[in-house]
């Protein structure tokens, strides 16, 4: 496959970020092992892209990258979370309550 070719895929693929996100709100396993099959294809294009990378490099290194990008996630979450408590605190509400609510929902929905 050719650089270009890598390249126009993961301009069409999705983001890790918006593959993450999909796989937290997608409790079916199928569709968490099609996340998470997404999120390897996408890691490796980016590893293979450096000029001294090899299959094994990525296999052997793949589960670190993993838990970075998982940890980018979250923490990235955590941000927006934080910003929108803060924006609810502003207007009088309570953002976590809220969350709490909607999550016992979805529990009881299931």
């Amino acid at each position: 496959m050719s650089a270009t070719k890598e390249t126009g895929d993961v301009r069409h693929a999705p983001t890790l970020h918006e593959t993450i996100r999909r796989a937290a709100q997608d409790a079916n396993p199928e569709g968490r092992a099609r996340a998470r099959a997404t999120m390897k294809r996408l890691l490796r294009l980016a590893f293979m892209s450096g000029m001294a990378a090899t299959e094994a490099d990525f296999e052997r290194l793949y589960p670190r990258l993993l838990d970075d990008v998982l940890c980018q996630h979250t923490m990235r979450v955590m941000v927006e979370l934080r910003d929108e408590e803060r924006a609810a605190i502003r207007e009088g509400g309570d953002l976590l309550k809220h969350l709490t609510a909607e999550s016992k929902r979805d529990e009881q929905d299931s």
